[in-house]
């Protein structure tokens, strides 16, 4: 079982989660790889989780476990721009109202890189992406509809090599 940063106990670090990040669970899975040296490995993702783990499938062999048999991935967003212009405002509002409470369970730790009081006064997914997730990923996005685009998985389905269900 692995929670995405922040979801889980304590944070250690000044960021969050991302929507198609791979580094967390790449690390989980170096992990369980040193403690199993020769077990399979069947892996499971659900919802953002399932977009985090095909884009780690798609990544190339070398930065990958070499032990994974087989995967799947269970209700997903396959495209995160377009659910971001498509999804009902009560569920973008869900999400945000998430978000927030992330932000504050965090406060601590969060507000070393930014002023919290302002992040939980934005009003969107989009702004709240803007104003706190691209620049604690180093501004590797111009703007949230690109960190979408860029963070969904319906771009790499093609450069998996590992049974998908």
């Amino acid at each position: 079982m692995f929670n995405h940063r922040g979801c889980g106990q304590q944070l250690k670090t000044e960021r969050l989660f991302t929507f198609g990040g791979c580094d967390d669970v790449r690390e989980a899975i170096k992990r369980v790889e040193a403690l199993y040296p020769s077990a399979m490995l069947f892996l499971i993702g659900c919802s953002m989780g399932a977009n985090i783990l095909v884009r780690y499938l798609s990544l190339p062999r070398a930065e990958r476990a070499r032990n994974i048999v087989a995967a799947v991935s269970i209700s997903q967003a396959y495209d995160a721009e377009r659910g971001a212009q498509l999804l009902p405002p009560r569920y973008r509002n869900i999400i945000l109202s998430k978000m927030k409470k992330l932000v504050r369970k965090h406060e601590h730790v969060l507000s070393a890189v930014t002023h919290v009081p302002s992040l939980l006064a934005v009003t969107t997914c989009e702004e709240f992406d803007q104003t706190f997730t691209i620049p604690t990923h180093d501004n590797q996005w111009n703007d949230a509809m690109h960190y979408y685009r860029a963070s969904s998985c319906i771009y790499v389905f093609d450069k998996i090599d590992v049974p998908l269900l």
